[in-house]
């Protein structure tokens, strides 16, 4: 038995303390990279020699837990999968508590293994990359047309869906962006529960527009947390496009998807409004989303007092402007799977088409 972990690939994210193959433990933890957020991970296992007498678990230990992202408050049931199958949720984790000030505690968890296809991929959450999303364009038979929309700090370029030009005269916009935090991949499923809605729909008075991976090379590199240096690029560019969505039609809300910590509900943050208008506009959108997720998925207190965002969140557009941050994992007391991702995003889209 000679155990590899491999964390090079798109999306990967973990720094391999140690290898113990006699115990048959990996010992991980999340990089903090670029700024100060240590929270996602993704790394594959692989055995290039299994040894005769198969072992049935390999252990699994996050180091630092006190120190991730979201300090531990919910115990962390990361997913994993063999080449090939679909993922799994893994068990509540075993907690190594500090025996001393100087100890370091540790999650634990054993997983299945050996896997029958010679590698077992390991995530925080399910991973969503390129290909899911073209998956899903695909799934639209031509709803959805991809454009380049800018260029980001370092050469990336952002792009973004556009929905068929309504018959509508004058069209009613909105404008969703996901994945502005790179590790938000929630986010990225709740985004395309919305897309397939829309495709469904081809609702003759709304145009919509997206940009479902709003730092692709922040995801290709396994970034726990946005770039401070590069969003200021980034909501240039989103404000561009919005002028672009909104020209022509009535512009009625700019939504930005994120991920928070697991437990709670979808919470709701919105951008301070100085015009009375446009606060009462977002009060309702709050409202709306409220209702459309309650009781499966928010809760009174997921969106009472929806906190002001914080500052950098949004680019400036003339709009109400709401972010809804989806927990990784643990929604209230269930923990989920993409499919259930995606029904927050269907809600979330049905919501929207029913507003007028």
């Amino acid at each position: 038995m000679s155990l590899r972990v491999l964390n090079r690939f798109p999306g990967a994210n973990a720094a391999v303390l140690s290898v113990d193959d006699r115990a048959r433990e990996i010992v991980f933890a999340p990089e903090p990279r670029p700024g100060a957020d240590a929270l996602w991970f993704h790394f594959r296992v692989a055995d290039p020699q299994p040894p005769a007498e198969r072992p049935d678990a390999l252990r699994v230990r996050l180091a630092f837990a006190d120190s991730v992202a979201g300090g531990g408050a919910v115990p962390l049931r990361p997913v994993y999968r063999e080449k090939g199958a679909n993922w799994l949720r893994a068990r509540p984790p075993a907690a190594v508590p500090a025996k001393t000030p100087a100890d370091v505690p540790a999650l634990v968890w054993d997983l299945p293994y050996p896997p029958r296809e010679g590698s077992l991929d390991v995530a925080l959450d399910v991973p969503y990359g390129a290909e899911d999303l073209a998956a899903t364009v695909r799934r639209s038979n031509g709803f959805w047309t991809e454009t380049a929309a800018g260029l980001l700090a370092g050469g990336a370029v952002l792009r973004r869906l556009s929905s068929g030009q309504p018959p509508s005269p004058s069209p009613r916009a909105l404008y969703v962006a996901a994945r502005r935090d790179p590790a938000a991949a929630p986010a990225s499923w709740v985004l395309d529960g919305m897309l397939e809605a829309f495709s469904r729909a081809k609702s003759a008075k709304w145009r919509v527009w997206a940009a479902p991976l709003a730092d692709p090379a922040g995801a290709e590199r396994g970034a726990s947390g946005p770039d401070p240096a590069a969003a200021p690029r980034l909501r240039a560019l989103l404000a561009a496009d919005f002028a672009r969505c909104a020209a022509g039609a009535r512009p009625e809300l700019y939504l930005d998807l994120d991920a928070a910590p697991p437990g709670g509900g979808v919470r709701a943050a919105a951008a301070p409004c100085a015009d009375g208008a446009a606060e009462k506009s977002a009060r309702a959108w709050t409202n709306l989303f409220a209702q459309a997720l309650a009781p499966d998925f928010a809760d009174a207190a997921s969106f009472a007092d929806a906190a002001p965002a914080p500052a950098g969140v949004f680019p400036d557009v003339p709009v109400p402007r709401v972010s809804l941050r989806v927990p990784f994992g643990r929604v209230l007391d269930a923990w989920l799977a993409p499919r259930q991702y995606r029904e927050i995003g269907q809600r979330l889209a049905k919501a929207v088409l029913g507003r007028w």
